[in-house]
Order: structure tokens, then C-alpha cells, then sequence
């Protein structure tokens, strides 16, 4: 059983590896269609109210995929914790025009609740930070969308990939940030410029 583990956490690491050192990396996109179907699809959020992502429009979003019961510090906990510095660390010419979100890939133990949990844990401000989940079906296509992969192993855990995505105001795919190298002031550089080159919202 340690042996399986070990090699677990070796082939998600490995899975998680970033070769770009980091950078942001401008996403290839899903289809228009698939799309359309990943921002308007209901998800449940940590106080059981539903929220679509195209509700969000006019927003940055930095978007992740994680689950609450994840062992691998390096892998879900570390994204959530830097995700929590980053919420933390926003200029204040950017608040307000930055959403975070946090998409569950095990919606079977990951009621709202315990991601309200989790979130808390991380020290989330739940103004501008939602925790989600929805049917496993909506989930493994809004994770394909953000080329993300996952599958549940025989001793519980969730093998996956880590890849943040960064969606643009107009709902748009617009950057990637593979594996778990990426660095906080890289990310919001990146927010910077994205919404630079969007109009403000009033």
C-alpha cells in the first residue's frame, strides 16, 4: 500500500511538472460550443446558492481545480495557499475585478459545506472567492475545458493534473499556468495586463 502511494504521488508530481518554469501560457481553448456550455452551466457554491461562470463576466477569473481531501501538500493544498496569497496580495486597482475560483473534482465528499470549510481553512474571502461543485458529468467537461484531467484511484485519491487558468472579463480562455511552479507576482502581472487592456467597470 505505501509502495502504491509513493508511486501515486511520484506519477502526480510528475503530472504536475511545469516545463515553462512557470510562465503563463496563452491557452489553445475548447470549442465555442463547449464554451458556451462550461460558463453558462450551474454550480453549487459553498453556501448551496447556484452560480454560473458567465456570471461572473466583466471579471478576471483565476480558476483551479482542486479537492478538500487531497494528501499531496505540493499538489491541491499548495494551489489553494497561493491562490489565498494572491486574493490577499491584489493591488487595490485590481479588487473588485478579480474573481477566484475553486472547482472540486470530488463532488461526491465535497458538499458545499465542506468546501466552505476548506475555504475557511485557507483564510478565503468569500466575496470575491467561490468554492464549487456540481454533478461529476458538468465537472469532467468544465475540466476538460481547462485541460484538466482526473480519475478516482482504487485507494480513494484523486489522481490529476494541476493547471490554473486565468479567464479573461469577456469569458474567454485566456492565459494557463501548468503544474505548480507558478509564482504569485507572475499571476497577477498577468491579471494586470489582461484587465489593462479591458475597459473598467463602474
Amino acid at each position: 500500500m505505501r509502495n502504491s502511494l509513493l508511486i501515486l504521488t511520484s506519477l502526480a508530481l510528475c503530472a504536475c511538472a511545469d516545463s515553462s518554469g512557470g510562465a503563463a501560457k496563452t491557452a489553445e481553448g475548447p470549442t465555442p460550443e463547449q464554451l458556451r456550455e462550461f460558463l453558462e452551466h450551474s454550480f453549487t457554491d459553498q453556501d448551496g446558492q447556484p452560480l454560473r461562470l458567465a456570471d461572473l463576466a466583466g471579471q478576471a477569473v483565476l480558476l483551479s481545480y482542486v479537492y478538500t481531501s487531497c494528501p499531496i501538500q505540493t499538489m491541491c493544498p499548495l494551489t489553494t495557499k497561493k491562490m489565498a496569497e494572491i486574493q490577499t496580495a491584489l493591488p487595490e486597482e485590481l479588487k473588485g475585478r478579480v474573481a477566484l475560483v475553486s472547482i472540486t473534482l470530488d463532488p461526491e465528499r465535497d458538499p458545499p459545506e465542506a468546501l466552505k470549510g476548506y475555504g475557511e481553512f485557507y483564510g478565503a474571502d468569500f466575496t470575491s472567492w467561490s468554492f464549487l461543485t456540481a454533478g461529476e458529468d458538468a465537472i469532467r467537461a468544465s475540466a476538460s475545458c481547462c485541460n484538466v484531467t482526473f480519475s478516482l484511484e482504487d485507494n480513494g485519491m484523486i489522481g490529476h493534473n494541476m493547471n490554473l487558468v486565468i479567464l479573461s472579463p469577456e469569458g474567454q480562455i485566456a492565459h494557463e499556468y501548468p503544474g505548480i511552479d507558478w509564482k504569485v507576482p507572475s499571476v497577477i502581472a498577468t491579471l494586470r495586463k489582461l484587465l489593462t487592456a479591458s475597459p473598467s467597470q463602474s
